[in-house]
This record gives C-alpha cells, structure tokens and sequence, in this order.
C-alpha cells in the first residue's frame, strides 16, 4: 500500500509514531518499513470488521496506536480505546503472528503518555498525577 492509500486509512499524518525503522499510522495494524528494502509487519489486532470501516468510523469508534516499540523478537504496543477509555497493550511475537493482550483501565487514558521502559518493554511508563512516573508490568 503506498503511503498516500495510507494516509486515506488514518486520521491524520501527524499521528504517526516512529521506532526501530518501522512508522505506525493510529488507526492502522501494520507497522511501516522507513527503509523501501524491508517488508512491513502485519499485527493482526483489529477485526475484519473494524478494518472494513471509514476513516470517520474508525475515528468514532477509537481505536489509536498511542506508542510501539520493536525489538528482532517482539513488537509492543500501546492501543487507546477512546470511547471505553481502555488502554491495552499487545506483544507480538514476530515470529509466530501471536498476540498477547494485556488491559488496563486508566481514569484519564485519553491524555495518558504512555511509554514502553526501555529496558524491558514488558513494563509501561506512565505519568501519575501527583507527578511521579510509574512503571508497571503488563507481561
């Protein structure tokens, strides 16, 4: 799919989240080689009917790759379900196409930073609002 088909299938380009040389649109389940000589990865997470929607469709039903990080073995990410306020995090084994789903719910998951500890991206970092940065293991 070439990037303007892309953008069609998003909300909007400045959305885009970027790490280990893969971009990711927020309302699409592939990530995205910056480099022309590698194939994308496909994540398999939305339904066959959530992919069938529009744009404005999607967007009201708020499904968002907030963040994701990519390791040689796993991809993690951070999904937003805006109308339920639901934050799950997948890991995929880039291997096998499996996918591990971990769900939190978060008062204010709509604003949340949220990012993968750098260390080990089984644990989220998130910001709490007396200030102080959490870190909590999801896998």
């Amino acid at each position: 799919m070439k990037s303007p088909e892309l953008y069609d299938h998003s909300l909007n380009c400045s959305f885009v989240e970027f790490d280990g040389g893969y971009f990711a649109f927020p309302l699409i389940d592939s990530l995205y080689p910056i480099a022309v000589n590698k194939p994308p990865i496909g994540l398999g997470f939305m339904s066959k009917e959530y992919k069938k929607m529009d744009v404005k469709e999607r967007c009201s039903s708020g499904l968002f790759i907030k963040r994701f990080k990519i390791s040689a073995s796993f991809v993690w990410l951070a999904i937003l379900n805006a109308s339920t306020k639901e934050l799950t995090v997948i890991k995929h084994n880039r291997s096998t196409g499996e996918n591990r789903t971990s769900e939190v719910l978060f008062p204010d998951a709509l604003n949340m930073q949220v990012d993968f500890d750098p260390v080990n991206p089984d644990y989220i970092l998130y910001p709490g609002r007396s200030g102080h940065l959490y870190r909590r293991m999801m896998f």
